[in-house]
């Protein structure tokens, strides 16, 4: 299998737009770095959460925290249906779809 075939694409929701865009450019630029860590193999560098989060994995970027799923998790768990998994049974199994980020004393919060 070649590498190109291991690098996973990267879906951007609403929310993750509008809290990215809210960002210092600084803090843009290492967020980015470790999304383009993040393409090439999500599970080693994040972590599976759990409780009402268990759907989704976080990526630490400081005090930063980027909440995702992987779409071939979502379906290898049966989670497409699911409310913040069913984007996934419409996608493709190589796809991150990047669900929200913020400071880790707020991404937590209800």
């Amino acid at each position: 299998m070649s590498e190109a075939s291991q690098i996973y694409e990267i879906i951007a929701t609403e929310t993750f737009d509008k809290m990215f865009g809210k960002l210092e450019k600084d803090m843009k630029d290492r967020i980015s770095k470790k999304i383009s860590k993040l393409v090439e193999n999500p599970y080693s560098v994040s972590e599976t959460l759990t409780g009402n989060l268990k759907h989704f994995r976080k990526l630490r970027i400081g005090d930063i925290r980027l909440l995702f799923r992987i779409c071939e998790e979502c379906k290898t768990k049966g989670h497409t249906s699911i409310s913040p998994c069913k984007v996934c049974s419409n996608e493709m199994n190589k796809h991150i779809i990047l669900g929200n980020i913020d400071w880790r004393g707020k991404i937590y919060q209800g």
